[in-house]
């Protein structure tokens, strides 16, 4: 049974129009009777497919009843819709089931308004290769061209409390209040949803503050850790820097260093040669005044200098 009934849902599923199969936007109110009495006026063929049109949104509004939050209708609120709702923010399970219910008799009188012809499986999937077939037969559209044809279709038509009519057709004072109710609309929605967008802000500030506030003491951490690894990479390149020129620099002040040592060496040198010398001139000295030191006959001399060694020393 239970699998008898997942096949009957999914055939369901698969007989749904290509709008709910593919999640396109939908408008969340329908007024059945003033969308067609914007048929009324047109050939037979216009008024047909338009009809067929209504009796399809009107119905895939009762079996699948639009969600606001899901729907991507532009601002999801339509003139009907917001007016319904400017009466009071919270309400009683009473009066949202009484509200409830109103919607669903809404949505069965807008479809019952068409009729509406069951086809089985089989023909819908002819009338499916028919129309594709048709299609595949007409040349590639301009899409510049059918956007501009879309716009001036759309533009002549403003969606009133009574439905969409032509915008020639209404007064100035007309078109201002439907203008004006617009924008009532427009701002009652974008106020709700700035409340709830407070709201989710708050809940997530609840949920999240204490991962907020380790995510800004990390990010402070790492800035300073960045600072640091910038003065790093500063003194890095300095260094190589100071390294590149001591080592163009080198040969230089070591053909230096050798020059000076063989100064210093040649000079040692020197200084040697010259205290070897007055070395042996103090040896003989030395001589000189150990024999100064001998008798005076002795000091005479025996070849009659008289001490002229002495006198010289």
């Amino acid at each position: 049974r239970r699998e008898a009934r997942r096949r009957e849902h999914e055939l369901e599923l698969a007989r749904r129009s290509s709008v709910l199969k593919e999640a396109l936007p939908r408008p969340v109110a329908v007024d059945a009777a003033a969308l067609l009495r914007g048929a009324a006026g047109g050939d037979d063929v216009e008024g047909a497919v338009y009809t067929e049109l209504v009796g399809m949104v009107a119905r895939d509004a009762r079996d699948f009843p639009v969600v606001a939050k899901d729907n991507h209708s532009g601002l999801g609120l339509s003139l009907v819709t917001a007016a319904a709702e400017d009466g009071g923010d919270k309400k009683s399970k009473k009066k949202k089931k009484a509200k409830k219910a109103g919607k669903r008799a809404a949505l069965e009188a807008a479809a019952s308004l068409v009729p509406y012809e069951e086809l089985g499986d089989e023909e819908l999937e002819a009338a499916r290769a028919a129309v594709a077939q048709a299609v595949a037969e007409l040349p590639n559209p301009n899409p510049k061209r059918f956007a501009e044809a879309w716009l001036r279709q759309t533009a002549a038509l403003v969606e009133t409390p009574d439905g969409y009519r032509e915008r020639e057709g209404l007064s100035e004072g007309e078109l201002l209040h439907v203008l004006g109710l617009h924008h009532a609309a427009a701002a009652g929605t974008l106020a709700k949803k700035i409340a709830k967008a407070d709201k989710v802000e708050a809940k997530l500030s609840v949920h999240l503050g204490g991962y907020m506030k380790k995510a800004e003491a990390h990010a402070a951490a790492f800035q300073e850790l960045q600072a640091k690894l910038d003065a790093t990479r500063l003194e890095l390149h300095s260094c190589r820097v100071l390294a590149a020129q001591e080592a163009k620099a080198l040969p230089q002040r070591l053909g230096d260093a050798q020059a000076a040592l063989d100064s210093v060496s040649q000079r040692e040198m020197d200084l040697q040669r010259a205290y070897q010398a007055l070395e042996t001139y103090r040896g003989q000295v030395y001589a000189v005044l150990q024999q100064g030191a001998a008798p005076k006959g002795a000091a005479n001399g025996s070849d009659g200098t008289n001490g002229a060694v002495a006198a010289d020393a």
